[in-house]
């Protein structure tokens, strides 16, 4: 009986391991086959469905393993950009879900600033990742269609990871599905404004040569140049995905 009873644990034990390495990530090329998956699963129409992943974060929990596990200067130059894109939303994601459930990010003690997490064997904040990492490297303004904050006023999340092959692509897409939206740009043509995102205000001087120049280049109905620029308020509800 004993016997017997070894071998039903022993078994239970080895499909339990085959389970949990499955989902190990060893290197780049699954991280973003992986990621891939991830985001097609859980992103939906912009946003992300947070009650599903907390009640499992096991395929989370093997994408933020390998990002933790990773030295950055190990990523080949060619995969970099569309790495750190991917790792801040990912981070973001899993910042929010050891939160959850939360109304907004707004609502816990430096999200951005304060919390960090574990890039490349090394602690660091969302913000650090954002502006000492990723934009130090690439001085990119469309960065801010991609890099999503979890809240209802960011531009909406891709339902892919961004690849390497074809990223210049996905990242033009991203900026046209965002200032082709009318609530999240906008004429008032009775005042002669343009209702902008604060984002564009917030980064004001990341934009050349100008606001309304950097938007002409990705929108497909063209802004005015005579009309006066207006910022709405942000709205930092959450960006939760609801059945």
């Amino acid at each position: 009986m004993k016997t017997i009873l070894y071998f039903n644990l022993l078994f239970l034990y080895l499909i339990n391991s085959q389970t949990v390495s499955g989902q190990d990530i060893k290197d780049i090329s699954k991280f973003f086959k992986s990621a891939n998956n991830f985001f097609k699963e859980y992103a939906v129409e912009g946003n992300i469905k947070y009650d599903a992943l907390k009640n499992d974060r096991s395929k989370l929990k093997a994408l933020t393993d390998f990002i933790a596990s990773t030295p950055l200067k190990t990523i080949d130059k060619y995969k970099r950009k569309a790495y750190f894109i991917n790792i801040y939303n990912l981070l973001v994601i899993n910042g929010v879900l050891d939160k959850y459930p939360i109304p907004t990010v707004r609502d816990t003690d430096g999200f951005f600033k304060t919390n960090k997490h574990k890039v490349g064997k090394e602690m660091m904040t969302l913000d650090h990742l954002e502006y000492k990492v990723i934009f130090k490297e690439f001085s990119d303004p469309r960065l801010h269609f991609v890099l999503v904050c979890a809240a209802q006023g960011c531009p909406p999340i891709a339902s892919f990871a961004y690849t390497p092959g074809y990223l210049t692509d996905e990242i033009n897409k991203q900026c046209q599905i965002s200032l082709d939206n009318p609530k999240f740009l906008y004429l008032e043509d009775e005042n002669g404004l343009i209702q902008l995102s604060p984002i564009f205000k917030w980064y004001k001087d990341d934009f050349f040569p100008s606001i309304v120049e950097f938007i002409n280049a990705h929108k497909t109905v063209k802004l005015p140049k005579d009309y006066t620029l207006g910022y709405y308020e942000y709205n930092w509800k959450l960006n939760r995905w609801r059945e």
